[in-house]
């Protein structure tokens, strides 16, 4: 009984550790390499398919929606939901 407390446990504090924050949000800029975003943000939930270099990518948790489009590597424009 006592092996499955940790792990439970630990489940548990890193479903709170979301990166999708508007204190992360606010730190995003026009021209930040997708890197850094992904350093930031993290692996994003979802991403499209890049057409003519454009790529949108979205990272989600709960009801909060943070979208990045980049054009190459670099961010173009960014927006956030659920907020």
């Amino acid at each position: 009984m006592k092996r499955w407390i940790l792990p439970f446990a630990l489940m548990a504090a890193l479903a709170g550790c979301s990166k999708v924050t508007l204190e992360n949000y606010d730190k995003l800029s026009v021209g930040m390499k997708k890197a850094d975003v992904e350093a930031l943000l993290g692996k994003a939930d979802s991403c499209g398919d890049a057409v003519l270099k454009a790529q949108s990518c979205q990272w989600k948790s709960g009801d909060k929606t943070i979208t990045v489009q980049f054009l190459g590597d670099t961010v173009a424009v960014y927006s956030r939901a659920g907020f």
